[in-house]
């Protein structure tokens, strides 16, 4: 996990991962649901899940495991970053590197001051006093090789409830 922040002061790497949710801790939405012989399918089309649904906040984070390698999307400098320079959207898309169900997109943070000082809430990470936030997503299989791609819609990224976002694993696109 180490990276070379020779020269930056203070970097913040915001980073959203694709995840697999401990099992003891995926919860299906309602439409992806069969209970005693009873498909719930046909709800999704009346399903309009709220922002407050979808965007949950954890404190120790149900992780399971990474999809895929660990990656930064965005550097900012602390020193002089503000609301009004704060990317207002984040994409990218990445190869699955393990098998797995994709439960959602887990964002957490990487701070270096130097090169010896950083913190960061990966939820991989010794406990911290940060939660990690989970990008709610329909859960899905995937496989190594598998693209997997987030779309992050945020005005101001400092406001969660703005946050609106599509992903696409396979040959699946959703809106959240």
């Amino acid at each position: 996990r180490d990276r070379d922040v020779t020269g930056v002061q203070t970097c913040a790497l915001p980073i959203f991962e694709p995840v697999q949710l401990h099992d003891d801790f995926r919860a299906p939405f309602v439409w992806q649901q069969t209970i005693d012989g009873t498909d719930f399918r046909r709800l999704r089309s009346f399903a309009k899940p709220t922002p407050d649904y979808l965007l949950k906040t954890f404190r120790p984070f149900p992780f399971g495991r990474f999809l895929c390698d660990p990656e930064p999307v965005v550097c900012l400098d602390l020193q002089t970053a503000t609301s009004d320079s704060l990317p207002r959207s984040i994409s990218y898309e990445r190869q699955a590197t393990q098998d797995g169900i994709l439960d959602g997109f887990c964002a957490y943070f990487d701070a270096g001051f130097d090169s010896e000082v950083r913190f960061t809430s990966s939820p991989d990470a010794p406990g911290t006093s940060w939660g990690q936030m989970l990008l709610r997503v329909e859960s899905q299989r995937v496989s190594v090789g598998d693209t997997i791609r987030l779309d992050l819609q945020a005005d101001p990224l400092s406001r969660l409830a703005s946050w609106r976002w599509d992903w696409e694993s396979g040959s699946t696109v959703r809106r959240a």
